[in-house]
């Protein structure tokens, strides 16, 4: 039997070169990359979501995996996707699929397996809800990147389970797994260079001695996250060790009013 695998493809959630650097996008690059190089598939097919975005699957996979077998798929024939046995999401939205899946008359034919990325935004916590009515199957599963995501995940569709059961007298709901694996990470790709440490440690007025902490992150605590547990971490680490430290902000601040968050409220809760 062929080692095979379905993504739901959009170079939008795969390809990070040449575009804004999303954490989602740059997750997806990664997995995408670790499942080519270790996932020992033999072939990969991907789902579109139109014709036109099929253009460029075979090309951009060919270029990471020379060699491997590139299918494609649409919505109009279930039977590829069934072959491969799983269908990966590069989201936790399971809804859509649970029902064209349902619509092939076989929920055996295969698999979902979505990822959590941003967890508070009302579009996914909404998506979340939703799974509970679709046809999700206890064979189906939301990765949890982290404890507080799974944590926060599972307190979200019991809630709402909850809800279901008082308004409407529910008994079953579609409740999918929620394994618990942390975002992989490229090694190779993060090799030190002692050299251009020291290089920018000269150019920021960083001291051999200090500590440099870099936060790389899409910046906003409405969507994202808070600085504060952070700040205050980092205040008790100076405090202990007794040495300066710098926190680099790297990445880009939303337009959302969060500024405030990172810059000035930092100076309360660490002086450093």
């Amino acid at each position: 039997m062929t080692r095979s695998l379905a993504i739901l493809y959009a170079a939008d959630g795969y390809v990070s070169q040449g575009r804004a650097m999303l954490g989602r996008r740059v997750a997806g690059d990664g997995f995408l990359n670790g499942l080519l190089r270790h996932g020992g598939l033999e072939s990969l097919v991907g789902l579109m979501l139109n014709d036109r975005k099929a253009q460029g699957f075979p090309a951009e996979i060919q270029s990471r995996a020379p060699g491997l077998q590139v299918r494609t798929a649409g919505f109009d024939d279930y039977r590829p996707v069934a072959e491969a046995g799983t269908l990966f999401l590069p989201g936790p939205g399971l809804e859509s699929y649970a029902y064209w899946r349902r619509r092939s008359g076989n929920q055996r034919a295969f698999s979902l397996c979505g990822v959590t990325h941003t967890t508070s935004t009302d579009r996914v916590m909404d998506a979340l809800a939703h799974s509970l009515t679709a046809p999700v199957q206890p064979w189906d599963a939301i990765i949890c990147t982290s404890r507080a995501v799974q944590g926060m995940v599972r307190r979200q569709l019991q809630e709402n389970v909850g809800y279901l059961q008082s308004a409407l007298g529910a008994t079953r709901a579609g409740v999918p797994m929620l394994p618990m694996i942390p975002l992989g990470v490229d090694c190779d790709a993060f090799r030190r260079d002692p050299a251009l440490g020291a290089a920018y440690r000269q150019e920021l007025g960083i001291g051999p001695e200090d500590v440099a902490i870099i936060m790389v992150a899409r910046l906003s605590n409405a969507t994202k996250f808070s600085p504060l547990p952070m700040f205050l971490a980092l205040q008790k680490a100076a405090e202990r060790r007794g040495r300066k430290q710098h926190l680099l902000l790297t990445g880009w601040i939303e337009n959302d009013g969060s500024r405030p968050a990172f810059t000035d409220a930092a100076m309360q809760p660490a002086p450093m």
